[in-house]
């Protein structure tokens, strides 16, 4: 509020007036009449009470009328100058009350203004001692969570590496089995020449013996095969039991992660609160408040990441550790049972174990699923018939190189075109299932 200007007054008074003095009178008596009583004898002597009545009256009637006098004389004979000067001290008594009044009001409104001031510096405190707490935690928690991460990168590397090994021995573990797939066969056909040639059996007695020779080195290949396909299998088991202590403690970590995440989206919350409140206190703050969001929104974009892979380490799990859970269900069950594609008999069992255990959890349309299956060892074999029959060893190959085909949808490099982006994933939730019918996995769609 603007102060009115202050207003200087000077009062100047007229000098009184000066009054000529009266002449001196000669108090001293007359010459002559030296016989008589003097005057002042006479006025001393008649002071006495009762002795001079007339004296007395004459002198409180010359004191009244004096005293009259003097008081008409100011209101008749007018003094020059002094109305004017009464009315412009009048008039400058009327500033100075109407400056007094203003001075007085702006006081009352500087002291309403510094009491609320000084509330608003006591609030800006506390937001300023509050924020100092939240910033001080926040730098605590971003050094854990460097930390943290520092280990989830470590761990990953060495999955990486432990998944370079075993796609390694993947493909060895294929390749052998297809050889164990073709000595099998050759197995099948030496068993059907030697039923053909049973009735021969006597006079071929030489060959036989070749041929049962050859057929014992056929064997013992197959035994090697099998014992090395065991041993791979042991090691693949023991890799299989690391991975899920690996995904155990994973899982554990993520889980805190995600609890991490949301106490930092609640403490968003509460600094936009609090920032709304102080933004008007200057540009600092603002910035201040921009890099901490900032901040929190990279940490969400990380824990995101994080619950991607992790989701993509679990189904890589199921994918890898559902034939060990089929011995258990299964224990009559071998690498070369055999099985019908859509058929009855142990079929239906297998498929709902696969269901439950694999496909389920990686949103596999098992139609889909079967057709693969078809049209793989159809061509394989070279059949253009509805041949459905295959073993089990098979049916375990055709699930790696199709949920192969399903990582690459779900989890899509940066050359792949088609596939499920980051964003996709998190407006499904980190669900397969919540994917629109579009978006489902399907090698044949227009079934």
């Amino acid at each position: 509020m603007k102060l009115p200007k202050r207003t200087h007054v000077t009062l100047t008074l007229p000098p009184p007036p000066v009054q000529d003095p009266a002449p001196a009178q000669d108090l001293a008596p007359p010459s002559g009449n030296r016989g008589r009583r003097s005057l002042p004898l006479l006025f001393l002597s008649c002071l006495r009470p009762y002795t001079c009545p007339i004296v007395t009256v004459l002198i409180l009637y010359t004191m009244l009328i004096t005293g009259a006098i003097a008081y008409l004389i100011p209101l008749f004979i007018p003094v020059p100058g002094l109305t004017a000067e009464v009315n412009r001290v009048t008039v400058e008594v009327f500033h100075l009350k109407f400056a007094n009044d203003a001075l007085q009001s702006q006081i009352s409104e500087l002291n309403t203004e510094r009491m609320r001031l000084k509330g608003e510096v006591k609030d800006l405190s506390e937001s300023i001692a509050n924020l100092a707490t939240a910033n001080n935690r926040l730098v605590t928690e971003n050094e854990n969570f460097a930390k943290s991460n520092d280990l989830l990168q470590s761990e990953n590397a060495n999955l990486e590496t432990l998944q370079t090994i075993l796609n390694t021995q993947n493909v060895e573990f294929q390749l052998l089995n297809r050889q164990l797939n073709h000595n099998s066969a050759i197995k099948q056909k030496q068993q059907a020449d030697l039923q053909e040639t049973e009735i021969d059996l006597i006079a071929l007695a030489d060959s036989l013996q070749l041929l049962s020779k050859n057929t014992e080195i056929a064997l013992n290949n197959r035994t090697n095969l099998h014992n090395q396909l065991s041993f791979q299998h042991n090691a693949l088991s023991e890799q299989s039991n690391e991975l899920k202590s690996m995904e155990t403690n994973l899982t554990t970590y993520i889980e805190d992660m995600i609890v991490e995440n949301a106490r930092f989206e609640q403490i968003n919350a509460n600094l936009s609160t609090i920032v709304d409140f102080v933004s008007s206190s200057g540009k600092g703050v603002t910035q201040s408040y921009t890099a901490l969001t900032l901040f929190l929104e990279t940490s969400i974009e990380n824990n995101q990441r994080l619950l991607l892979n992790r989701m993509k380490f679990n189904m890589n799990a199921k994918v890898k550790n559902w034939k060990c859970g089929l011995k258990d269900e299964f224990p009559d069950a071998t690498e070369d049972t055999v099985i019908s594609i859509r058929g009855g008999g142990l079929y239906p069992e297998i498929l709902n174990y696969l269901n439950n255990t694999v496909l389920s959890e990686l949103c596999i349309d098992v139609s889909d699923f079967e057709r693969y299956l078809q049209d793989w060892y159809n061509d394989e074999n070279g059949s253009s018939n509805n041949t459905t029959n295959i073993t089990l060893n098979e049916l375990t190959f055709g699930l790696n190189f199709y949920s192969l085909e399903v990582f690459n949808y779900y989890f899509p490099d940066n050359s792949v075109v088609v596939g499920i982006t980051e964003e996709e994933w998190a407006e499904a939730d980190y669900q397969c299932r919540n994917f629109p019918p579009g978006k489902q996995f399907l090698l044949f769609p227009s079934r």
